[in-house]
């Protein structure tokens, strides 16, 4: 009994302590860029749906959301498919990331955002700088001795949207867990910082570990208690 004992109270400290692990582990979708790893978070694609219906009733569109590489999307306005101002149109950027590369599709909508008009690639000359962009701003986060952490949107905007002169600007946004904060990034297409804003936020994924921990402190309880009554007899008779 004894043995026993002390097994569960091995396996109740592995509990508590493998608990938060596996709590910050997930299933976020992660690429190998020039040997830096990237974990992406997608983003909720139903707000999309209801402010543009054709998201959700256009089936080349819903085949679009539903693909697993389809990470992040964005509204960038009255753009046509080179990103000049265009009345005709309601753009929306929807962004795919996976082992090949960054892909962006340019959906230009009916004004009133009820039909869809067009659908239109980014350029490859602005997707290609893809892994540049992504390496400057992680080695950005590395050379302040922060981890990048989870990455939670990419994507390339005109440069007005952001209030920046270049014609395209990459922003990329960055849930640091262990300083709990969101850093957002913007660079040009040669990967050069631009600017950057960084916001304190709960650390979600440290507070999904509380009930992993009450409750393998629960166990440890229990264990160090049946110790106690098999050595020195059971408190409660």
């Amino acid at each position: 009994m004894r043995r026993f004992a002390s097994v569960l109270l091995v396996v109740s400290i592995m509990v508590l302590l493998a608990g938060p692990i596996r709590a910050q582990d997930s299933t976020y979708p992660t690429v190998t860029i020039n040997f830096r790893e990237l974990r992406m978070v997608p983003e909720d694609f139903s707000s999309l749906s209801q402010t543009a219906p054709p998201f959700s009733n256009n089936a080349t569109l819903k085949t679009l959301l539903s693909n697993n590489d389809t990470l992040f999307w964005e509204p960038i306005g009255s753009r046509n498919a080179t990103y000049q101002i265009d009345s005709e149109s309601s753009t929306f950027a929807i962004v795919q990331v996976n082992s090949t590369g960054f892909y962006q599709k340019l959906v230009g909508l009916s004004p009133d955002n009820q039909s869809i008009q067009w659908i239109a690639p980014l350029s490859e000359a602005i997707s290609n700088n893809f892994t540049n962009v992504v390496v400057e701003a992680i080695d950005f986060f590395a050379d302040e001795g922060r981890y990048w952490g989870l990455c939670e949107e990419i994507v390339v905007l005109p440069g007005g949207l952001v209030n920046q002169e270049d014609n395209f600007v990459w922003r990329l946004t960055f849930h640091l867990i262990a300083e709990a904060q969101r850093w957002t990034l913007l660079l040009n297409s040669s990967g050069t910082l631009l600017s950057y804003q960084a916001t304190t936020i709960p650390c979600i994924s440290c507070c999904n570990t509380i009930p992993v921990i009450v409750f393998g402190g629960v166990i440890l309880a229990i264990a160090i208690l049946g110790i106690y009554a098999l050595k020195n007899g059971a408190p409660w008779k």
